[in-house]
């Protein structure tokens, strides 16, 4: 499930705050985001694996950019 975000990950610029990136990120969430199992938690801790725990505070920011487009979906019964 988490493979959905290697076109994000492998951008060499993925931890910027760079809007093209952010906007792949979004694009990538898009498609696992309402499926059961997707944890925003469980994301982060894949992103970690993939690009090393130097890049925590960035992932984290994705964390909680996750967590917030999940919790709204789910309470406005977008997903």
């Amino acid at each position: 499930m988490y493979a959905a975000f290697a076109s994000f990950l492998n951008r060499p610029t993925w931890h910027t705050n760079h809007e093209l990136d952010d906007a792949e990120f979004y694009r990538c969430l898009s498609h696992v985001v309402c499926l059961e199992g997707f944890n925003p938690e469980t994301m982060g801790s894949e992103f970690r694996k993939e690009k090393g725990a130097h890049f925590d505070e960035r992932i984290d920011s994705f964390v909680l950019k996750a967590w917030a487009v999940h919790d709204y979906l789910k309470v406005t019964g977008g997903c």
